[in-house]
């Protein structure tokens, strides 16, 4: 069970990191000139922010699967339709936050103006969504103070999911926080990167 509860919080981590650090990559592309080149050719400003945010996507859904697999020896037991939902759920925020975080690192175009701005973002907002311990362990504030995060209802439901608790009240939750979280920034990301690419 510690399993069950511990290894979606390492996924949770994994999304923060993987998405949130994914604009590092695209300063140094409009450093090296790659950005100021795609300017030019009729592709879609949309298309070519979305093909980035596919490829975290798909990177942290291939290193999420491993990680499960790799946690099954050391006794991890839980429902395979909750993880492959909870892995869904991974890939869907990681397109919603690496969509932002390369919007983000074209709007400062600098990595020491990035770098502070994404770690005083991202490690508050996963320390509060529990993701070492549930948050029912935390004192009242505490508590309290993280029911204002998103990924601490999107945590919740995959916990319950790797218990295999498919249609409970975390797991419906937790699935519509995401979903509404990976659009907006996905929505938001997609237009920052089109105007800044104009």
């Amino acid at each position: 069970a510690s399993w069950a509860i511990f290894v979606p919080g390492l996924l949770m981590q994994l999304v923060v990191f993987t998405g949130g650090f994914a604009g590092f990559g695209i300063i140094q592309e409009l450093r090296e000139g790659v950005i100021e080149r795609q300017r030019v050719t009729p592709a879609s400003r949309v298309a070519l922010a979305l093909g980035r945010s596919m490829c975290q996507t798909v990177t942290a859904g291939v290193q999420s699967l491993i990680l499960c697999v790799a946690a099954i020896p050391f006794g991890l037991h839980a429902s395979a339709g909750g993880v492959a939902i909870a892995l869904l759920v991974v890939m869907f925020l990681t397109l919603g936050i690496s969509s932002a975080s390369f919007a983000l690192g074209l709007i400062l175009k600098d990595e020491d103006s990035f770098a502070p701005m994404v770690q005083g973002v991202s490690l508050p907002l996963m320390l509060l969504s529990g993701v070492f311990l549930p948050m029912a362990l935390a004192p009242s504030w505490l508590k309290h103070l993280s029911q204002a995060n998103p990924l601490t209802y999107t945590l919740d439901g995959m916990r319950a999911l790797f218990h295999g608790e498919l249609t409970s009240q975390d797991v419906l939750v937790g699935t519509a926080c995401s979903l509404a979280l990976a659009g907006l920034l996905s929505w938001w990301g997609s237009r920052a990167f089109a105007r800044s690419s104009d």
